[in-house]
């Protein structure tokens, strides 16, 4: 038996060894592909379960979908992707675009574009005034 052909094993013993102790473990698949295994009647499409990591703390994940139901040793288990929860973005501050120089129809502070490129030669696109550096 090589090296890797033990280590395969070393890994799959330990890891029947957490699941039947009622873990859920992250697992890489062959392709680098990260998976969760656990208890079968823990992994439900769509559940929230308590992953537990190989330094001992834990995560919570979203099982998306089940890859497979096994059946070894008298002890069913699943393997399954999983997704991290969405965490919530910190709201965007706004910041007002009022020109210095006042908000004309057709800047962007008025929301609107009523003038026509024409009369914007040699001047700001939204309000004419030249070289102007507030409409952006």
């Amino acid at each position: 038996m090589t090296t890797s052909q033990e280590a395969a094993i070393k890994k799959a013993e330990a890891l029947f060894a957490a699941v039947s102790a009622g873990k859920t473990l992250f697992s890489r698949t062959a392709g680098d592909t990260w998976t969760i295994v656990g208890p079968a009647a823990d992994l439900i499409t769509y559940s929230d379960v308590t992953v537990t990591k190989r330094d001992g703390t834990t995560e919570t994940v979203r099982v998306s979908d089940i890859l497979g139901t096994y059946t070894a040793r008298g002890l069913s288990y699943r393997v399954a992707h999983f997704k991290r929860p969405k965490t919530t973005p910190a709201p965007v501050k706004t910041v007002a675009t009022t020109p210095s120089h006042g908000a004309g129809i057709g800047s962007p502070a008025m929301g609107l574009y009523l003038a026509t490129p024409t009369t914007r030669r040699g001047g700001c696109y939204f309000c004419g005034v030249p070289d102007c550096t507030d409409c952006g």
